[in-house]
């Protein structure tokens, strides 16, 4: 079948299968907010090779081929990028070796840092650069008014910047 369609995961899961025999299908990967698929029939122009099917209620943004093609013509090299490291998580052995913590990269008290200055502002606070006192190490620290994302009924676009962080 032709893919015609880019779509991209506002929330929800889907998994990504293929048929491997005559009533036989294999999982090939999981997706979640913020991750996308049809990007292979689009930019390849070759039929679809695998199925998608929803995981639970998911709401995907759509792009027409059309679109996708006048809009996204920046990104396609880190698309086919994106299609490459799916192909190399199906093989086996190439799985254990991509798995990476992707944890909090700091453990620090609040009361441990040093604020050194402030290096952006947003609608919902500031980014500021801070030392952890003992070590040394600078990182950015995003501080933000909860009351003013309850307020304006963020807290599901934090939480998806958060997930892209950590």
């Amino acid at each position: 079948e032709e893919g015609s369609r880019f779509y991209i995961i506002n929330e929800g899961e889907v998994r990504c299968t293929r048929i491997t025999a005559p009533g036989k299908e294999e999982e090939l990967i999981r997706l979640t907010a913020q991750e996308f698929f049809g990007e292979r029939a689009l930019i390849t122009n070759e039929a679809r090779k695998a199925n998608v099917i929803a995981c639970g209620p998911v709401e995907c943004l759509v792009l027409e081929r059309s679109s996708f093609q006048s809009l996204l013509t920046d990104v396609q090299d880190d698309l086919v990028n994106e299609i490459q490291k799916r192909e190399n998580k199906e093989k086996p052995a190439q799985v254990a070796e991509e798995q990476v913590d992707l944890g909090p990269r700091t453990n620090f008290n609040y009361d441990e840092l040093r604020i050194m200055r402030t290096v952006g502002t947003g609608t919902f606070g500031r980014v500021k650069m801070v030392q952890h006192i003992a070590t040394g190490q600078v990182c950015a620290l995003k501080c933000m008014n909860k009351s003013e994302v309850v307020a304006s009924h963020q807290e599901r676009n934090i939480m998806a910047e958060k997930n892209l962080l950590f």
